[in-house]
């Protein structure tokens, strides 16, 4: 018989009803019957419980089912039994079947080894949760901690300082469950740079343990640290070794922040390219007003269009204060070469020479195609033997607005803006002259 309005449904769940009421009871089976009588709520969440039980051993031989939002072992009635463990450890850590279901915390000892056990060694299910609990406020206040045996690969090298994950293991392998991914770094961290570091290392130890080369610190930013939006990602370049540096360094958007080159120490930069390479979308401030005098001897290949610093494409240079020594590498030699839209700002003073070596460089500033704005002050200061052979370059759309000064300059030829190109003296004095190719302009304010 149908019940008017009703759909068929309905009709089961009002018939349930009364069987219900009749006296129909379901009974509440042992975990892990199998039978053909109806279950039970009980019996189901019994049973759910049982896919992700704790360590049996924990709970003397009750159901016990793992709480990931409370972090703690419950019994089926819902009372705890354990609360989730912690291990809180200095220096190197290796993880042991001991180890399940806890979260150990690596705290001191420095860029210590934190290792897992092999995850055949462990119970299918075991989970580990690792947390480097320092806190990073400055240079040399918080070290990382290096991943080492067992970890999964999506596990960056380093867990950085408030960095935090989790592991289980299938019995097999390790698999991530939590991954610290990228370091959401303070404001201005700093990782180290010195000619005999070790590429494996900086865990932020303020000028020990160093990266060796400028492009293995870059490499670490660009893979593991998010500036969060272009906050400053900084590198320090530590004395140390043979005191000199390889350049040959490409920035670009893939970085995610903006690279503070900070010279702390009297270091001598060498490479056969540029000192460093600043590419698409990178943004670079070169700071030398630490106290400490950098020198510049690169591009010793002599290439063209190269330089000490590069910005090639749209990137942004800035120059901070201080002083700087450099040695051209030829007569292809330029201190900046920009192009592209690349622009930089410079307020330094930069000495040219040794007052004992010839040296005949090309330009301070190469302007490519459509570079789009150098500002300069300060000085540029010649040794003795210096010779440059022009002032500025200008191509194609390029702009220069100079105020520097040029103490000791010999130039022979006349600084000669071409294709749309503008120069700007605001009035001073370029030494070797100016003049205007088709198309170009010198002008003492904005043309």
């Amino acid at each position: 018989m149908m019940l008017r309005g009703l759909p068929a449904f309905a009709l089961l769940v009002v018939l349930s009803g009364s069987a219900h009421a009749q006296g129909n009871t379901c009974r509440t089976s042992p975990v892990g019957a199998s039978t053909v009588y109806c279950a039970s709520e009980a019996f189901v969440t019994q049973s759910v419980g049982t896919a992700v039980q704790g360590p049996s051993s924990a709970v003397s031989g009750d159901l016990a089912v793992f709480d990931g939002t409370t972090g703690k072992l419950i019994k089926d009635g819902g009372a705890p039994v354990v609360a989730k463990a912690t291990s809180t450890q200095s220096g190197n850590i290796t993880a042991t079947s001991a180890n399940c279901f806890q979260e150990l915390i690596a705290n001191g000892g420095g860029n210590a080894t934190l290792a897992l056990p092999a995850a055949s060694s462990v119970s299918s299910g075991c989970w580990i949760g690792w947390k480097n609990s320092e806190v990073y406020s400055g240079i040399g206040t918080a070290s990382g901690k290096k991943i080492g045996a067992n970890f999964p690969s999506d596990w960056n090298p380093t867990l950085w300082p408030g960095q935090a994950g989790m592991v289980i293991s299938d019995g097999t392998s390790w698999h991530t469950t939590v991954n610290p991914g990228r370091w959401h770094l303070p404001t201005g961290a700093e990782i180290c740079v010195t000619q005999n570091g070790n590429d494996t290392n900086d865990g932020l130890a303020a000028g020990t343990g160093c990266m060796a080369t400028p492009q293995a610190a870059v490499v670490v930013i660009g893979q593991q640290w998010d500036g969060g939006g272009y906050n400053s990602c900084s590198l320090g370049f530590y004395t140390g070794g043979t005191n000199i540096l390889s350049g040959a360094n490409q920035t670009g958007q893939s970085i995610g922040c903006f690279i503070t080159i900070n010279i702390r120490g009297a270091i001598t930069w060498a490479s056969t390219g540029s000192c460093w390479d600043s590419g698409d979308n990178g943004i670079t401030i070169v700071n030398w007003n630490l106290g400490f005098t950098p020198t510049f001897k690169c591009n010793s290949s002599n290439t063209a269009s190269t330089g000490q610093f590069k910005c090639h494409q749209t990137c942004i240079y800035d120059f901070n204060g201080g002083t700087a020594i450099w040695l051209p590498g030829g007569t292809n030699d330029v201190f900046f070469d920009v192009d592209l839209q690349g622009s930089a700002t410079y307020n330094a003073t930069v000495n040219i020479g040794d007052a004992v070596n010839t040296y005949t460089p090309l330009a301070f500033v190469a302007c490519e195609a459509h570079c789009s704005k150098v500002t300069l002050s300060g000085s540029v200061a010649f040794s003795p033997l210096v010779t440059m052979n022009v002032a500025f370059t200008l191509k194609s759309g390029s702009v220069i607005t100079t105020g520097l000064t040029w103490p000791g300059a010999v130039i022979t030829n006349a600084s000669t803006p071409s294709g749309n190109s503008v120069l700007i003296t605001n009035g001073t004095v370029i030494p070797g002259g100016t003049a205007s190719a088709t198309g170009g302009q010198v002008c003492a304010t904005a043309c």
